[in-house]
């Protein structure tokens, strides 16, 4: 591969990344919900919560048990009433709109929700992000290939993730 579309920092020193964007996360609850009334989730509100995780290896799984105070993945003790594990986004989300828990999903993952049953509720502030930046070796040498290829994912972004302020009001999750 020349170049990565990922989720950083990665910490691998002979990888470059050029950050695009800063994405924020939402909760994504079932309609009725305790949730799905707030207009804000804060950390409290989460923490009372059945969380739907991605099963291991998947990097948003990692973020997201960041996001929510879990440890390798698991709560700690006392802190869990439920915990499921699926294999993509989108099984997660038909879950939760069986009333099965909640989830985090991203920003652009907030689009497909459109017709739904569920509703994207924001975190308050500061609200969980995270950097997505186009990766490339050191040695990589087509830097107008790269700068081309920046210019054209910026573009195609939503407004509000275009916007430099985006990442005014979020807090990266390391």
């Amino acid at each position: 591969m020349d170049i990565g579309l990922l989720a950083t920092p990665l910490g691998e020193p002979r990888i470059e990344e050029h950050a695009i964007f800063v994405e924020p996360f939402y909760v994504y609850a079932a309609e009725g919900s305790a949730l799905a009334g707030l207009a804000e989730v804060s950390d409290a509100d989460l923490k009372r919560e059945r969380v739907l995780l991605l099963t291991e290896g998947h990097c948003l799984r990692a973020q997201v048990a960041r996001v929510c105070g879990l440890r390798d993945g698991r709560r700690a003790r006392g802190d869990a009433r439920f915990e499921f594990e699926g294999g993509s986004l989108e099984t997660l989300c038909r879950l939760v709109e069986q009333g099965l828990g909640c989830t985090v999903i991203p920003h652009l993952a907030r689009g497909s929700h459109v017709t739904r049953r569920g509703r994207v509720v924001p975190f308050s502030a500061p609200r969980p992000s995270r950097e997505v930046s186009l990766c490339v070796h050191e040695s990589f040498a087509r830097r107008a290939l790269l700068d081309a290829l920046a210019r054209t994912i910026r573009a195609s972004l939503p407004s509000e993730l275009r916007r430099r302020g985006a990442e005014l009001h979020t807090v990266p999750v390391r």
